[in-house]
């Protein structure tokens, strides 16, 4: 995701009911907490950097294209996860 990188204090990302395509680039957004993409066409996480997202507690993934949670190790904080209307396999 482009355009972001400078929100180094941004708290809560809310992008819901748009097209992305895929949930990456976040690793710039050290303060982030909430992050609500919930009614895109989500296929992956990708990247959430080296360090991963630290401060993210809430991760809004509702009605997306998910196939797999891969990505979400880097999440270790992360306490409220919604998934429901995806496409994830076992």
């Amino acid at each position: 995701m482009e355009g972001l990188d400078g929100l180094r204090r941004l708290e809560i990302l809310d992008l819901h009911g748009n097209q992305l395509r895929y949930l990456d680039n976040l690793n710039s957004l050290e303060s982030l907490r909430i992050i609500n993409v919930a009614g895109n066409v989500i296929r992956s996480i990708r990247n959430f950097g080296p360090s991963g997202l630290l401060s993210l507690v809430e991760l809004n993934l509702k009605r997306n294209r998910l196939r797999n949670l891969n990505g979400l190790e880097k999440a270790p904080n992360l306490k409220k996860l919604l998934i429901s209307n995806n496409e994830l396999q076992k």
